[in-house]
């Protein structure tokens, strides 16, 4: 499974009822006609030859046309910097750090400003014995 999909969970899970993955929360494109969500990209990373250990590089991007998207990006970033899976039954091994702050984005031709979290991600298959 593609980690932007756990990344995507989290944002739901942080939302607490705010977010819903397909409803307002996608991963890869989001549809023309969404004002206000979130999207989640798997941009790149690496693997490890040897361990079957990943880090990727995940963009989250917060979009709205409401003057709280700012707020919204910056408690993310703060739930997700250092943030370690340590759930046993899990399919996939996490920890997250910040690549850097919130990005302001701008404003679209809709006026739907954009915030960027960008989160360097640590993980492998707890499945996958090396």
């Amino acid at each position: 499974m593609d980690i932007a999909y756990k990344i995507a969970q989290l944002v739901v899970d942080f939302g607490s009822g705010l977010f819903s993955l397909g409803g307002n929360t996608f991963v890869g494109t989001m549809p023309d006609n969404i004002t206000t969500g979130v999207l989640v990209e798997h941009i790149g990373g690496s693997l490890n030859n040897y361990l079957p250990i990943e880090e990727s590089i995940v963009n989250v991007y917060f979009i709205s046309t409401q003057d709280t998207t700012v707020t919204l990006a910056e408690a993310f970033k703060r739930s997700v910097h250092r943030l370690h899976n340590t759930e046993p039954d899990t399919d996939v091994y996490i920890y997250s750090i910040l690549a850097g702050d919130v990005e302001d984005m701008g404003r679209d031709a809709e006026s739907q400003q954009t915030y960027k979290v960008t989160l360097t991600v640590t993980h492998r298959a707890t499945g996958v014995i090396s």
